[in-house]
């Protein structure tokens, strides 16, 4: 009589174990990364400056001339900022686009003293346009660009 050895469970199952348990890692490895960009895109998002950057490119008649109406951000924004209380900096460079067009909202944005200010705040339209400053001679600079939006900070 012959006796056939036993083979444990991963010696029954390891050629598909093992590339299974490779690709786990490689998936949970992109999700990690996409969460860190998409959380890092997210902070950005929601800061003041981001917020009223917005809200000037698409009340602005010109921009709204170039790119129509409604004008929205692309997800893929570049740039950094920092939030120190009563300093900070804010530095983007906003993909944008309406229904005429697309272009790119380049925005820089200073906070000393507890109040803030855009430094720089242009539209270049993609395709050789103009571009256009959304901080035009008559108007005022945007105070508190810096603080966190009105739902963050209590009121």
């Amino acid at each position: 009589m012959e006796r056939h050895e036993q083979r444990g469970w991963w010696g029954r199952n390891w050629k598909w174990a093992v590339p299974s348990g490779c690709l786990m890692v490689v998936v949970l490895a992109f999700a990690g990364c996409a969460a860190l960009i998409g959380g890092a895109f997210s902070m950005m998002r929601n800061t003041a400056a981001f917020e009223q950057a917005m809200d000037r490119v698409q009340s602005h008649p010109g921009a709204v001339a170039a790119l129509g109406e409604p004008i929205e951000a692309g997800w893929a924004m570049t740039g950094d900022f920092k939030d120190n209380g009563a300093t900070g900096e804010a530095n983007y460079a906003i993909p944008v686009s309406g229904p005429k067009g697309a272009g790119t909202l380049f925005v820089e944005a200073r906070k000393r003293n507890g109040t803030g200010e855009f430094q720089l705040l242009n539209l270049v339209p993609d395709g050789g346009s103009a571009m256009i400053n959304l901080l035009g001679a008559d108007e005022a600079p945007a105070a508190d660009v810096m603080l966190p939006p009105a739902d963050e900070a209590g009121g």
